[in-house]
């Protein structure tokens, strides 16, 4: 059976899909009819819209804070170009600067490790 999105129910509050409908998966919230279960083990035997917690994201025109190509925290101005929403959706995309450069100091460390933590 193929699911569209029409077929999916109204997330519950601070929640949205992922997008994927399939067997939830340890630590994955699921919905079930109504109810958002949060999946402690791997013994989940029936398919269920895969939930995330909802992130911050600024409304159009607010400021949001990202790691930079240089490793460093700077703002943007989220005109919900496809700049922003990449940035959206693969986390690099932040509420305070602080946050953005507490990223920026992890991503420096990770990446570091693959020249023998220099």
């Amino acid at each position: 059976m193929q699911l569209t999105i029409n077929d999916m129910p109204e997330p519950p509050e601070g929640y949205e899909y992922t997008g994927e409908y399939r067997k939830p998966r340890e630590g994955e919230y699921a919905l079930h009819n109504t109810i958002v279960l949060k999946c402690d083990n791997d013994e989940y035997n029936h398919f269920h819209f895969i939930l995330r917690k909802k992130r911050w994201r600024a409304s159009k025109g607010s400021k949001y804070f990202n790691v930079e190509c240089y490793g460093k925290a700077c703002h943007d101005t989220d005109m919900q170009t496809y700049g922003d929403d990449l940035r959206y959706e693969i986390g690099n995309y932040f509420k305070t600067e602080a946050e953005a450069q507490k990223a920026a100091d992890k991503l420096k460390e990770f990446l570091m490790q693959f020249h023998g933590g220099e």
